[in-house]
C-alpha cells in the first residue's frame, strides 16, 4: 500500500512539474508574443509621428515664405508710399533753424 502512495505521489509530483513546464512555456510565449507586439506598435507609431511632423514641417515651411513675401511686400509698399510723398526741404530747414537758433 505504502509503495502504490508513493507512487502515486510521484505520479503527482511528475504531473506537477509538467504543468510548470508547460507555464513556463507559455509566459515565454507570450513574452515572444507580446515583445513582437510592442516592436510593430512602436514601428507603426514611430511611422505616424514622422508623417504628421513631416506635414507640420512643411506647413511651416510653406508658412514661413508666405510670411516673408507678404512682409517684403508690405515694406515695398511703405517704402512707395513714402517716395510719394512730396519733400518740402525749405520749410524743413526753416523749422531747424529756428528750433536750433532758440
Amino acid at each position: 500500500m505504502a509503495d502504490n502512495q508513493d507512487d502515486v505521489i510521484q505520479h503527482l509530483l511528475k504531473i506537477e512539474d509538467e504543468a510548470s513546464e508547460i507555464v513556463k512555456e507559455a509566459q515565454v510565449e507570450a513574452e515572444s508574443i507580446i515583445a513582437a507586439a510592442r516592436v510593430r506598435a512602436d514601428s507603426a507609431f514611430k511611422a505616424g509621428f514622422e508623417k504628421i511632423a513631416d506635414s507640420i514641417e512643411k506647413n511651416e515651411v510653406s508658412l514661413r515664405e508666405r510670411i516673408a513675401s507678404s512682409h517684403k511686400l508690405k515694406i515695398q509698399e511703405y517704402q512707395d508710399s513714402l517716395s510719394s510723398f512730396n519733400k518740402d526741404t525749405d520749410s524743413f530747414s526753416k523749422l531747424m533753424d529756428g528750433l536750433l537758433k532758440a
